[in-house]
């Protein structure tokens, strides 16, 4: 893959540092962006010189709801829908050395539920990004707490290598979920493909990342990009993936559905590639943008990816 340029975000932009989501609509005059602090989305508008300017932000809870969405993931849909996940991931307190080993012991007993991240939204969006209608709202808690392989790992926390959603992908009314955690022996990491109105119907399929968990997914003509990276502060790179949708459990029928396109520069050393949008495609390459967690305004970069 090859940078092609970096590319600026004007305006008050909220969570700027904790940016982990991305989706272009409007025949890419508009870019969703949100951060994993907050409960709300921001549209932005492509300016004249190519830069994007905040427009407006689209509140996804009440105000009297509690806890953060802790946004995950944004995909755009051909049926003018925009939709939003939360990373349905559980936490635990970190431990104090102010405080005596046996309390910080029963701190480490226990996890907690977010009720706030346990959440899919579906908003119905004109073409600039205005709602049309009431914000939908669902969950994949439950599905997830019944699935074979995401039940045992839904009661520990997302940096443990529990249950913890990154990233969303949309063709049509089908939607495509995937996790950072847990992944499992042998590097398969799981994706859930349902329908919004259906969620108690999801497929389970899985994927080889090398033993990275997923940090986004975008949908492309011929299947879905991935971003790969380090489930907790493990040493590996990320690293971008091309993906044909199919279940990738390793087996004598057929190959792999995953191919490797390249690994991800970083601009700064905290920086973390969270957020993926396909800005134009053709029949020789893909070019996308990405943004980082960690840096001022996600430092939003194009990369020219050639076609596998």
């Amino acid at each position: 893959m090859e940078l092609i340029s970096t590319i600026c975000f004007s305006g008050d932009i909220a969570g700027h540092k904790d940016l982990s989501a991305a989706a272009f609509f409007g025949d890419g005059e508009f870019l969703a962006i949100g951060a994993d602090e907050g409960t709300a989305i921001q549209i932005l508008r492509r300016a004249d010189d190519g830069h994007f300017v905040v427009s407006h932000s689209i509140n996804l809870v009440a105000e009297q709801d509690d806890g953060e969405v802790d946004i995950e993931g944004i995909a755009y849909s051909d049926n003018g829908r925009l939709y939003v996940v939360g990373s349905h991931s559980r936490r635990r307190q970190r431990i104090d050395d102010r405080r005596r080993k046996k309390d910080n012991r029963k701190q480490l007993e226990k996890s907690e539920s977010e009720p706030g991240r346990e959440k899919l939204f579906e908003l119905r969006i004109d073409s600039s990004g205005k709602l049309t209608d009431d914000i939908e709202t669902t969950s994949l808690q439950s599905r997830i707490e019944s699935d074979p392989i995401l039940g045992p790992f839904s009661q520990i926390p997302g940096k443990e290598n529990g249950v913890d959603i990154e990233g969303i992908a949309a063709i049509g009314d089908e939607l495509v979920v995937a996790f950072r955690g847990p992944v499992l022996r042998g590097g398969h990491v799981p994706v859930l493909k349902f329908d919004f109105d259906k969620p108690e119907d999801a497929e389970t399929l899985l994927i080889n990342l090398g033993d990275r968990g997923f940090r986004d997914i975008a949908r492309v003509s011929d299947g879905f990009l991935l971003i790969g990276g380090p489930v907790g502060n493990e040493p590996i790179s990320f690293d971008l993936y091309h993906w044909n949708g199919k279940d990738g459990v390793e087996g004598k029928e057929e190959s792999s559905p995953v191919r490797h396109l390249g690994q991800i520069p970083i601009p700064e050393k905290k920086a973390k590639p969270e957020g993926l949008a396909v800005m134009d495609t053709n029949s020789t390459h893909w070019e996308v943008l990405i943004v980082f967690d960690g840096v001022k305004h996600g430092a939003p970069t194009v990369f020219r990816v050639e076609r596998p």
